[in-house]
């Protein structure tokens, strides 16, 4: 029988007996990645160690690279892992990263950003009084990535979108234009997975062809059931059918509730393994605080997602983004990595 928290919202998911994917799937997953790594001249690497039951995908981004990147191919075997940040800790034999992506909604919080680009890994653009995933002008967009390092990714939301696939991979299309590398979708108005594929595969199409690096995410609502949109455990599923890079849940209506008042941390470690399994990374977002980090941590999540927890006040419309909670926010993320580290070397 599948576990409780399988059944979400009604999704019904039958658990196979194994406790990884088989080792069809991983050589599907396997050559997906390796496809794109060719595409891009790039190396990745989809590895699946001994003792794990979940994937990691070790992603080509520029800061992740190191002399070993360029040595030829066929030494590749021989390397060690390259990660999405230098900041990472050892989960049953393989390298795990947990990256910060903070959300400025304007070029002058991006120069505080900036200010604490150590302690951040992606700057993400939204626009919170358009909706939780409101999307921001391209020449916001254009400004923020000229006001943050080179080096560090841009994330742009495409908006709470409605089941309009044409209107949404030509939105999406723009905020790569202007500078995004990371595309984020918000599925508001899809009602069914099958439509949720359908606007995915069409950002996925349009933002790849125009840059073949870019990052795509297809992002979902904790609180599904206040607005009627897609399951948040479909997620994963729907990012993979439709040739995207990681599955997200945020919160849709920010009145005071968060995260795990709609999805318990043992179901957001579900979606986290779905993700995972998938080949995906998995990203949590929706009024997440320090607190939260320890469970974050351990349920294995890829990227952490904040605005409210690093503004002053703590307050995600009036405050305003502070570098020096940025730091702080970092500084717990790294003492959370360091403890559960600890615990699974003990373990």
């Amino acid at each position: 029988m599948c576990r409780p928290s399988c059944n979400y919202a009604g999704l019904r998911h039958r658990r196979p007996e194994k406790t990884g994917p088989s080792a069809e799937r991983v050589k599907m997953l396997t050559n997906r990645h390796e496809r794109v790594a060719v595409r891009l001249n790039r190396r990745a690497r989809l590895t699946r160690p001994a003792g794990c039951t979940s994937l990691a995908f070790l992603a080509p981004y520029p800061w992740s690279r190191t002399a070993a990147d360029d040595e030829p191919t066929a030494n590749a075997s021989a390397r060690s892992h390259t990660v999405l940040s230098f900041r990472s800790w050892e989960v049953c034999g393989k390298e795990h990263t947990l990256l910060l992506l903070v959300s400025p909604d304007s070029v002058e919080e991006a120069v505080e950003c900036a200010k604490a680009a150590d302690h951040l890994d992606i700057v993400d653009v939204k626009r919170p009084a358009e909706g939780s995933l409101g999307a921001n002008f391209p020449w916001v967009i254009k400004e923020i990535r000229g006001a943050v390092p080179a080096a560090k990714p841009v994330s742009a939301t495409v908006g709470d979108v409605p089941f309009k696939p044409g209107t949404v991979a030509q939105a999406a299309l723009g905020a790569a234009v202007s500078g995004a590398t990371y595309i984020k979708v918000g599925l508001y108005g899809c009602t069914t997975p099958e439509q949720a594929v359908e606007v995915m595969r069409g950002v996925v199409r349009a933002v790849k062809e125009y840059r073949p690096d870019a990052f795509v995410v297809a992002s979902g609502y904790a609180d599904a059931h206040r607005i009627g949109c897609v399951n948040p455990l479909s997620l994963p599923d729907i990012a993979l059918r439709s040739g995207s890079d990681a599955a997200m849940l945020d919160t849709a209506i920010k009145d005071g509730t968060r995260l795990f008042d709609h999805v318990p941390p043992e179901v957001c470690g579900e979606f986290v393994r779905r993700a995972h399994e998938a080949g995906l990374l998995a990203a949590l977002a929706g009024s997440v605080k320090a607190n939260d980090l320890g469970t974050l941590t351990r349920i294995g999540t890829d990227i952490v997602g904040v605005r409210g927890a690093v503004c002053e006040g703590g307050d995600r419309n009036a405050g305003r983004i502070e570098p020096h909670l940025i730091a702080g926010f970092r500084a717990e993320m790294d003492r959370h990595a360091r403890e559960h580290a600890a615990t699974a070397a003990a373990g």
